[in-house]
């Protein structure tokens, strides 16, 4: 075994007398403690041959060669088929990225760099494009804002400008387009509001305050049903807006479906407490229901909250007089008509009052003063 090459870097040679001698070479005998037997006269290998056999043990010279073709020989075969096919299975396998590295390492950088070159050439361009955008956007919001503190203190005609510059800087600004609807609205300008408001459903399908301001809108030019349907629309959208239940509950009454109008005035009112055009409106349906207490207390709670609405004077005088509190009723007539003095309606009113208690040219002067402020005159 010892000139085959079969032992270990631990086994121990026995070398005669019973002296154990330990190898220090993996392969062969080459290089161990003691004498090393150079003799050839044995016919087996010098031990540096028998290093070229690592791995093949070598039939002992007292033994036949196995017959061609019988069992042993098969076994043999097979044995050394084996060992071949192992061999192969544990060659290292080939790692094409590590293959592209060593093959053209210059190549791979330069690469590298350009890839690099070009992610941070896009980074720019976008840093860029991004900068200018956010530029353009703070101007339209710094003039949309601007346009929101007018409005805020009723000067719809210069918040509508604010708002216009506003979309000029950005056209797709839907915000900008729904505060000028409401400015518009605001004007009495109904048409515009509806071109406004639609844009800004248009940029922006989401935006239930475009939809509450259509509305608005259409009860402007007398379109009832789609006022109910958009306002309808807006609640959908966002069921915590308030305003929306208020215009619908306008298209409500106008419809003659007062008790409708009273579920969405006080579900306004549950939203926004502070809300007194919901106050306002409610008192009107109480007041078409001839719920007369319930009208005057709902208009003396809108006034509370708001004293510049002419609309709850208004009801609230009708009511009076309905009462025949002639002397209440023609106080808030005139409240309202000092609030609102180009309402047409308001004059024909208290022309009627004075009428019933019989003072006609008083009447009379209030019902051409109303006949003046018509639209067509």
């Amino acid at each position: 075994l010892a000139q085959t090459g079969q032992i270990d870097q631990e086994t121990l040679i026995k070398k005669g007398g019973g002296k154990w001698i330990r190898a220090t070479q993996i392969k062969g005998l080459g290089n161990f403690d003691g004498p090393r037997n150079t003799s050839t006269t044995s016919g087996t290998p010098f031990p540096d041959q028998a290093d070229q056999y690592p791995q093949k043990k070598l039939r002992n010279s007292s033994e036949p060669p196995p017959i061609p073709g019988s069992d042993q020989a098969n076994k043999q075969k097979t044995k050394i088929n084996e060992s071949d096919n192992k061999a192969k299975i544990n060659e290292p396998k080939s790692n094409p990225v590590k293959e592209i590295l060593n093959s053209d390492a210059t190549g791979l950088a330069k690469w590298i760099g350009f890839t690099v070159t070009l992610l941070i050439l896009g980074y720019n361009i976008y840093a860029i494009g991004s900068n200018w955008l956010n530029s353009k956007r703070n101007s339209a919001i710094n003039e949309y804002n601007k346009g929101v503190k007018k409005s805020e203190l009723g000067q719809h005609s210069q918040a509508i400008a604010d708002y216009t510059k506003a979309i000029e800087i950005d056209n797709e600004f839907a915000d900008a387009y729904n505060n000028r609807s409401a400015a518009y609205n605001d004007l009495g300008q109904f048409d515009k509001a509806l071109a406004d408001s639609s844009k800004a459903i248009q940029i922006d399908p989401r935006l239930a305050m475009a939809y509450s301001n259509r509305s608005g809108a259409y009860i402007g030019i007398n379109q009832f049903e789609k006022a109910l349907e958009d306002s309808s629309k807006a609640i959908q959208i966002d069921p915590r807006l308030a305003i929306a239940y208020y215009n619908r509950s306008i298209a409500d009454i106008q419809l003659f479906q007062f008790e409708k109008a009273i579920e969405d005035s006080s579900k306004a009112i549950q939203i926004d407490p502070r809300l007194a055009i919901a106050y306002s409106n409610r008192s009107l349906a109480y007041g078409k229901l001839n719920q007369i207490e319930k009208a005057i207390e709902d208009s003396t709670k809108a006034i509370e909250i708001n004293p510049k609405l002419w609309n709850p004077y208004f009801i609230r005088s009708v009511c009076y007089a309905e009462q025949n509190k002639f002397e209440n009723a023609f106080d808030d007539i005139q409240k309202s008509i000092d609030l609102n003095p180009k309402n047409p309606e308001l004059y024909k009113t208290r022309g009627n009052m004075y009428k019933t208690t019989g003072n006609s040219k008083k009447a009379e002067s209030d019902f051409s003063k109303a006949e003046s402020l018509k639209p067509n005159k």
